[in-house]
């Protein structure tokens, strides 16, 4: 059986900034990953707060980000529709405390978790986006202006045609 580069695994990466300038700001972002040119599927995904992240000491439970997730937007959907049925991946809720967030360390990888194979599977054309989204009330911003505030380092990967 010789070798097939469209069933070959990808990976894309992609940094995203989640900062924000008030505590009034929108608390959920919506950050444009991936079009799908073929019908694919994600396979893993993985998350890491940038070692450059000024504002954030490492395992900081006060980040406040409970939800980094890749979710995907159909060809016929109207544009900008995030639901949770429709994550591939995800890390929510809360992980060793009580204020819903959970727990961030510096550049270090955490592995979103992947959802069932029908909520992982994108058809031609299908767009992948990732949300980020954090408790009301909290400003995450750089400690200077023009300093890189929260980083948010993303991989995802995926095949062209689908595991099974």
């Amino acid at each position: 059986m010789g070798f097939n580069a469209r069933l070959a695994p990808y990976s894309i990466v992609n940094e995203v900034n989640f900062q924000t300038n008030t505590d009034t700001d929108t608390f959920q972002k919506d950050h444009f990953m991936f079009r799908f040119p073929f019908a694919g599927q994600l396979i893993g995904a993985y998350a890491a707060l940038s070692p450059s992240a000024t504002a954030i000491p490492g395992d900081d439970k006060t980040t406040n980000l409970w939800e980094v997730s890749l979710w995907k937007e159909g060809v016929d959907t109207a544009a900008g529709v995030y639901a949770t049925g429709a994550r591939a991946a995800k890390r929510t809720g809360e992980a060793a405390n009580t204020t819903g967030a959970l727990i961030w360390g510096l550049g270090r990888v955490y592995t979103l978790t992947n959802q069932t194979a029908a909520k992982r599977t994108f058809a031609a054309g299908d767009k992948m986006y990732l949300r980020t989204s954090y408790t009301a009330n909290t400003e995450h911003h750089a400690a200077l202006p023009g300093m890189v505030g929260e980083m948010l380092e993303v991989q995802a990967d995926y095949i062209i045609g689908y595991e099974a």
